[in-house]
C-alpha cells in the first residue's frame, strides 16, 4: 500500500504503520498473518503477443482503418483510434485463442513498414 503523508496518526493498540521507504508504509493488525504474493517458481508465465497494426485515414467518412501488419486477416474500422485498437486487440485475442484451441499453427507475416501516410502501433497482447 502506498501511503503519501498520513494526517492523522494511528492510535489504536493493535495496529501499527511499518515504513521501510520515505513514503511507503504498511497497515499491519497484530496477529495477522503476513501474506506473501501467490508466485511461485516453475509456474507458466502468461503468455504475451506482438500486436503491430498500421492505421490509415481518416478516410472521407471519417472513419480510420487498421490493420495487423503481423496477421494481416485481423482489420478493423472506427471513428477513432482507441474504438479502433479495442476492436482489433479483441478480435487479435479471439483469433489467437482459437487457433492455439485448435491446436493450429498462427499464420505470422513478417512485421510491415507504414506506408506515407500511415501510423503504427505496438500493442502487446496478454491472453
Amino acid at each position: 500500500m502506498r501511503y503519501s503523508g498520513l494526517a492523522t496518526p494511528i492510535s489504536r493498540p493493535d495496529k501499527a504503520v511499518v515504513c521501510s521507504q520515505k513514503d511507503v508504509c504498511a497497515l499491519l493488525i497484530e496477529g495477522d498473518p503476513v501474506k506473501d504474493l501467490p508466485i511461485q517458481p516453475g509456474q507458466q508465465s502468461v503468455p504475451v503477443y506482438d500486436c503491430h497494426v498500421l492505421i490509415s485515414g481518416p478516410d472521407q467518412d471519417g472513419l480510420l482503418s487498421g490493420v495487423v501488419s503481423n496477421l494481416p486477416e485481423i482489420k478493423a474500422t472506427a471513428s477513432n483510434e482507441r474504438d479502433l485498437l479495442r476492436k482489433i486487440t479483441d478480435d487479435f485475442k479471439a483469433r489467437v485463442m482459437k487457433y492455439a484451441s485448435e491446436n493450429q499453427e498462427i499464420p505470422w507475416q513478417a512485421n510491415q513498414k507504414p506506408e506515407p501516410g500511415q501510423q503504427q502501433r505496438w500493442i502487446p497482447v496478454h491472453l
